[in-house]
Formats: C-alpha cells, sequence, structure tokens
C-alpha cells in the first residue's frame, strides 16, 4: 500500500492522481485508515487458546496482572505461560470489578493474582497470559518491503 507519511499521503486522505497516478490503481485508491476501517475482526472465542494482554502489573502481597481476555477462558486455580519469558504461574485468584470469580470468558477485563512470580519485573505490560502448553510464538524480526521515492538530502534514512 503506498502512502507518504512525511506529507500525509495516502495515510488519512487519499493519494491524488496528480500526487502519483500508479499510487490510485493499488487498493482501489484506498487510504491507510479507509483500510483499517474496513476489515472484518473475528469474533472472540471462548474455546480458542487463552490469550490474556496484560495492561499492567504491580506487587500487593503477590504478583497482579491487569489485563483483558482476548481469547479462550481464564480459570482459577489453572498453570499459565507467561509470554515470551515462558515463566509458568498459577492463576490463584481472578478479579472483575473488584468481585472474584471462578472464570473469565474472551472480552472481560481481569486482574489476575500470579502465583510463583518473584515481582511485577515477571509479568510486564505487553506481555501475553497463554495455556501452559501451548505457549505464545515469539518473534524479534520481521520482513519488511519498502521503497522510498524523492527523500531529500537533509533527511536521513536507516
Amino acid at each position: 500500500m503506498p502512502i507518504a507519511a512525511l506529507i500525509g499521503a495516502g495515510v488519512l486522505n487519499r493519494i491524488t492522481k496528480e500526487q502519483s497516478e500508479w499510487a490510485t490503481e493499488i487498493n482501489e485508491g484506498k487510504s491507510l485508515l479507509e483500510i483499517l476501517e474496513g476489515l472484518q475482526m473475528e469474533g472472540r472465542d471462548a474455546a480458542a487458546p487463552l490469550r490474556l494482554t496484560v495492561l499492567d502489573s504491580y506487587v500487593d502481597r503477590g504478583v497482579w496482572a491487569l489485563g483483558k481476555v482476548e481469547s479462550g477462558t481464564l480459570k482459577r486455580n489453572t498453570t499459565v505461560c507467561v509470554s515470551p519469558t515462558a515463566t509458568q504461574a498459577k492463576v490463584s485468584s481472578i478479579l472483575i470489578d473488584e468481585d472474584s470469580v471462578r472464570s473469565a470468558k474472551p472480552g472481560e477485563n481481569v486482574c489476575v493474582k500470579l502465583a510463583g512470580l518473584a515481582d511485577e519485573s515477571d509479568c510486564r505490560k505487553g506481555y501475553v497470559l497463554t495455556e501452559e502448553r501451548i505457549g505464545c510464538k515469539v518473534s524479534n524480526i520481521f520482513l519488511l518491503h519498502m521503497r522510498s521515492y524523492g527523500l531529500t538530502k537533509n533527511i536521513s534514512f536507516l
């Protein structure tokens, strides 16, 4: 998808034929925002593998993780894997709106007490809690195909 983020072309507004004729032929000339808004999101599946994204963590007589259950079902007294460190922890308590519950379904914001972790650095913002036997694939590289056109002399690139 062609964009020129320096001038904002193709990001919020469509690229015009005056800016680039070939770019208007790709993706029906839609802007990045139009394409993102048109994506269809699949529903959350309670039967899928557990994925809980950690938004924050703190220590209060144990390590607590705040996050959202994206898929699967989080249950009390189960062992989870904290990705990307692959540390094992036991879910000793689940709170939803400060009420203790036995389980949490997809879409629910939860506060989870994790036994077996030393401190909140073992479960940081951006980490993911997954089922013990499955874990979460981790990557430290990605492939990007990029072309740049018309850079001025005073802009450094890579």
